[in-house]
């Protein structure tokens, strides 16, 4: 079977109709004399007991008569689906070319054609996509149908989308396709509390699991969330010694310990930087 009939034969078998791949193939330049022929093949291949052998010309009438109505009765109740397809390996041999997109690795080339097509509300540039399934979601217009998706997709922050898409559904479970799961389910408690959106303990559970303050037990934290100075000593000593990294000539704990010093507006914690001229900046910016 020709790379036409094997197409036809894998469209048929997902339940699309003759009429409906027929519509495609005229679209991407097919002549229909050769389609209707590889539609006749097709059904031949697929139906052995109608092959013809050797017929006089009455029983080919007879027997194209036949065909026609098999086929028909075939196809019909396949005929009412929306579907939507385009076709991939034929369509391939006559590929439009996208020379905005030309030069790209082939990911980034996807993003750019899909890019593009929501720019130009464009579909049929899709098939110059490589991924099937972008190029599924560039067919199905991913960018109308969701748009939390569609910026994921395309590289670009969605988590503010999937935030409004959890609040606007009053669902939890939104949340989890963000990357800063955290921030949603916080943005999701605002809008509205924990026991309004949750139905369930198992559902509380999640909600509190990810939006609990973060367990602050190392040196470095526990003196970014310090303001006052009994203790410090003892904080500062225990982080000095577990950070000695030196960024150029200073320490980098001395760097951390002075944006530290600036954030709390502490200045007592300014006497305890070892370089004299950070510490001479940090006391001049807290007098």
């Amino acid at each position: 079977m020709s790379k036409l009939t094997d197409y036809i034969e894998k469209e048929l078998k997902k339940g699309f109709s003759s009429e409906k791949i027929k519509e495609t193939l005229v679209k991407y330049k097919y002549p229909e004399d050769e389609i209707e022929e590889a539609l006749i093949e097709v059904k031949q291949h697929e139906f052995p007991q109608h092959r013809w052998k050797k017929p006089l010309l009455w029983e080919m009438t007879g027997v194209i008569s036949g065909l026609i109505l098999i086929i028909i009765l075939l196809v019909y109740p396949f005929g009412n689906g929306e579907k939507i397809t385009e076709k991939i390996e034929i369509v391939a041999e006559k590929q439009l070319t996208v020379p905005e997109c030309d030069g790209l690795s082939v990911g980034e080339r996807d993003v750019c054609v899909l890019r593009l097509a929501k720019q130009q509300n464009e579909t049929q540039i899709c098939v110059v996509m490589s991924d099937v399934s972008r190029k599924i979601d560039c067919y199905q217009r991913i960018w109308e149908k969701d748009e939390c998706r569609y910026l994921d997709i395309v590289g670009e922050d969605a988590d503010e989308c999937y935030a409004g898409k959890a609040v606007n559904e009053n669902d939890e479970n939104v949340c989890f396709s963000a990357k800063n799961i955290t921030r949603c389910m916080n943005a999701l408690l605002d809008k509205a509390g924990i026991d309004v959106v949750c139905k369930d303990s198992n559902c509380k559970q999640q909600i509190e699991f990810f939006t609990k303050p973060p367990i602050c037990d190392t040196p470095l934290c526990k003196l970014s969330s310090t303001n006052n100075n009994a203790g410090l000593d003892k904080l500062i000593v225990e982080y000095k010694n577990k950070e000695t990294t030196k960024i150029g000539n200073i320490l980098k704990s001395d760097e951390e310990l002075y944006e530290i010093a600036l954030k709390n507006k502490n200045i007592n914690m300014c006497k305890y930087l070892e370089d004299n001229s950070l510490k001479l900046k940090c006391m001049e910016k807290l007098k």
